[in-house]
């Protein structure tokens, strides 16, 4: 790197240096912190003012995509929730439906045409997601429409 004393040092935005000639001190432009404000200034010219302009702009930006990505979380967070609560719902539904009538799980399963073993899987939670005609079979099956499973 060289010599310390050789390094030019770049002040941060808004602090005071001297100036040559006079020796008062001047706020430095915040964006090219190379030449100084006069009055009240935001930026020290032309360029530099466009330059914060788009600074701002990005800044909206990422802000905006910061909100957009935590709604979509809370969105995926809310259809998740919802899904568990479907998937707890229907085993809870397809026993109660089948003690109302007094069945056994094999009685179900050989009118549904699944295995005992799979209606036991229902009932307890350890299966979750059976399809849209093994549903259509175990409610016909419990004598109910198929949308009394899902309410």
């Amino acid at each position: 790197m060289g010599h310390p004393a050789n390094r030019a040092e770049v002040p941060a935005a808004g602090v005071r240096t001297p100036l040559r000639g006079n020796g008062e001190g001047a706020t430095l432009c915040p964006i090219c912190r190379e030449r100084p404000l006069r009055g009240a200034q935001t930026a020290c010219s032309p360029r530099c003012r466009a330059r914060r302009h788009r600074q701002r702009q990005d800044e909206a930006r990422r802000a905006r995509d910061a909100e957009v990505r935590a709604l979509l979380l809370t969105a995926q967070e809310s259809i998740e929730a919802a899904r568990r609560r479907l998937e707890d719902w229907l085993n809870v539904t397809i026993k109660a439906l089948r003690a109302r009538k007094g069945m056994t799980q094999e009685q179900v399963a050989k009118k549904a045409k699944v295995t005992k073993f799979y209606v036991s899987q229902l009932e307890t939670g350890l299966r979750k997601n059976p399809s849209l005609p093994v549903l259509r079979r175990l409610a016909k099956a419990l004598g109910v429409p198929v949308t009394e499973l899902l309410e």
